[in-house]
């Protein structure tokens, strides 16, 4: 029977917080954007990481929330995201400025590691280059079962044009960055394709795909879940719900996935 809210209540009782990355040192100029990411450097001072501050521009903690859980669900079911960590903002980079007029407040925000040499696209651009037909699939899986919105993708000139999912702060509806019990509740079963053309998608991996989003548990959700940050302010019971949402969609978007398979095989 398909899983329903009820089924979700109390199994996010006891949290197991992520350890987040610390912030170390700034690495150079905001690029401005909605939320005013700014490039730092993590403890190790070995990967820069592009930091959203729980005081960015966009405002909402949901939206950081929002940024660390679609990257965790994408990596259940090996989507190209990028990977994205919780950071802990220390007492002394209270108050510097950026040039987006962006004041750093401490707390924790949300961390994205940095893929170098990359271009911004807001289209679904070069299926030809490196395992992008592979890739694609991955982004198609996660918009349609994430709820996505204000799509946004990364492609690495040194690496033949490969595509990296990223900016996740808008998904789960309603569109925007704040996303509600009601909302998530009302469209669960609706389908929300990406829209963007299918044609040469790998066959394999729209197989795989499927089978990836048939093999999530609620244990692996509820690791996510239970691993979000106290500090963020998002009521248990609102996680129960984006709980449910995501384990109800996940067959079904696999289902969606089959019958694509079928479409692109027909002659």
């Amino acid at each position: 029977m398909p899983v329903t809210r009820e089924d979700w209540s109390g199994e996010l009782a006891t949290g197991n917080p992520a350890i987040p990355l610390v912030l170390k040192g700034l690495a150079g100029k905001s690029k401005g954007g909605g939320a005013s990411s700014i490039p730092v450097f993590d403890e190790e001072e070995e990967k820069r990481w592009y930091l959203k501050a729980p005081n960015n521009p966009q405002g909402a903690a949901r939206l950081v929330a929002a940024e660390y859980i679609v990257s965790a669900a994408g990596r259940l079911i090996d989507a190209p995201v990028c990977e994205v960590r919780p950071m802990t903002i220390p007492d002394h980079f209270e108050g510097i400025i950026f040039p987006s007029n962006l004041t750093l407040a401490k707390g924790i925000g949300t961390a994205s590691q940095e893929v170098p040499d990359t271009v911004l696209n807001g289209q679904l651009l070069h299926r030809d280059r490196d395992d992008n037909r592979c890739r694609h699939v991955g982004v198609f899986a996660l918009f349609d079962w994430c709820w996505g919105d204000d799509p946004q993708w990364l492609n690495c000139s040194t690496e033949d044009e490969k595509v990296y999912s990223h900016d996740h702060g808008y998904y789960f509806p309603p569109a925007g960055n704040d996303w509600t019990q009601a909302e998530l509740l009302a469209q669960v079963d609706q389908p929300h394709p990406l829209g963007h053309s299918a044609d040469d998608l790998d066959l394999g991996e729209i197989a795989r795909m499927g089978n990836a989003l048939d093999a999530v548990t609620r244990a692996d959700l509820c690791a996510i879940l239970r691993s979000v940050p106290q500090e963020w302010g998002i009521p248990v019971d609102d996680l129960e719900v984006l709980g449910f949402f995501l384990e109800r969609r996940a067959p079904a978007v696999a289902t969606r996935m089959r019958a694509l398979h079928v479409t692109l095989s027909s002659p």
